[in-house]
Formats: structure tokens, sequence, C-alpha cells
């Protein structure tokens, strides 16, 4: 899995790579974006290994991550159709709306917790 995760992170250019231990997300690698309406805090993609990727943001707290929407692509899609996915996502949010695949009438915050002996930084 680090493989695929490392793949990921390289293909997004990703500024940060952290491997979490809570159940919501096994990574979350910082991108160098941000997202219309969430102006100064970097957008991120979460990793779970059962439901696959998540666009989101740091949240205003240290550690918290908020969930925008999902990928919608499987747990292991190639990085290139991630990278594809996310120019998507982000154009709807620029047409100032939630994304037309999102169900949530509002954004989820979740706690990470970094792992003791990963790396915080690529």
């Amino acid at each position: 899995m680090c493989e695929y995760i490392s793949s990921v992170a390289v293909t997004m250019d990703a500024e940060s790579v952290r491997r979490c231990e809570i159940p919501a997300f096994d990574a979350v690698l910082t991108l160098s974006c941000e997202i219309p309406h969430y102006r100064g805090r970097k957008a991120v993609l979460a990793w779970n290994r059962h439901f696959g990727w998540f666009l989101g943001v740091h949240g205003l707290t240290q550690g918290n991550v908020v969930i925008i929407d999902g990928l919608g692509l499987g747990r292991l899609p190639e990085p290139t159709r991630c990278a594809d996915r996310l120019v998507e996502l982000i154009a709807d949010l620029r047409q100032g709306g939630p994304p037309a695949s999102s169900r949530r009438s509002a954004p989820r915050i979740v706690r990470t917790r970094p792992a003791p002996c990963a790396p915080k930084d690529r």
C-alpha cells in the first residue's frame, strides 16, 4: 500500500504525506492548491483502504480534515484517474456549488492522529 500511496502522491505533486492510525483514513496527502469556499486552507486527498479517496481541506484545528466529497473511483484507482477526478471536482466547486456527486448537505470533519512511527512528510 505504501507504494500505491506514494505513486498517487507523486502524480498529485503532494506537498506532504501523512499516514494515519484512525479508522477513517490510512493516509492524507496535502496538496498545493486550495478549494473555492475554503480559502487559506490547503486541499487534501484522504485515503481509506476500504472506500478509496476523498477530497477535503485541512480543518481549522490541527489534525482535523474536512471532507467535501469522495472521488467515487473505488478502492485503488490509477493515480492518473485520481488526478483527472480531482480536476473535475474542483471545477464543480468553482462553479458555485457542491460537486454534482455529493449527497451530503455539509462537509464532515474527521480528526486524524498521525501514526507514531510513520514519516510525517514525503
